[in-house]
């Protein structure tokens, strides 16, 4: 399924520029045991630009599987557990099991509200590790279900 990527807010953008323009490579700390936190999220914002142009939509790889009267569904990333419930929810089979991180590495697919609040990876840094557009963990579910109906 493709997956459009989050748009970055332009004074982040900004930001980031400014830092990177400064820093073109890693900066350390004072004995040189890890990166710079800003400039590490700096950088992890600016890679959901290089991935936007390397593939404008993010390929999210969705499987489905029935085993008698349960499915077993398969998501890559950390997809918020209201996706899960709404896919356990609305299914037409008895049992459903949720499992992610399948797959390909893709982060937090927080739901349209998570995106909006903020907080944990939901957050104003626009890190890749939640790289995808608040409407993403939405069209997984719609893909999902139509995809258990297919099977059922």
């Amino acid at each position: 399924v493709p997956l459009p990527y989050r748009e970055i807010p332009e004074a982040r953008r900004k930001a980031v520029d400014r830092l990177l323009k400064r820093h073109p490579r890693p900066v350390w700390n004072k004995d040189r045991s890890a990166v710079d936190t800003d400039w590490f999220l700096a950088a992890s914002t600016r890679s959901i630009d290089f991935c936007r142009k390397r593939m404008p939509k993010f390929l999210y790889e969705i499987q489905v599987f029935r085993v008698g009267d349960a499915f077993i569904v398969a998501l890559p990333g950390e997809p918020f557990v209201e996706g899960q419930l709404a896919i356990k929810t609305q299914s037409p089979l008895p049992c459903v099991q949720v499992v992610h991180m399948c797959s390909h590495y893709v982060g937090y697919l927080p739901t349209v509200e998570g995106a909006l609040r903020g907080g944990h990876e939901a957050n104003g840094h626009c890190t890749y590790w939640a790289k995808l557009a608040p409407e993403a963990l939405d069209l997984v579910v719609r893909n999902v279900k139509e995809m258990m109906r297919e099977l059922a």
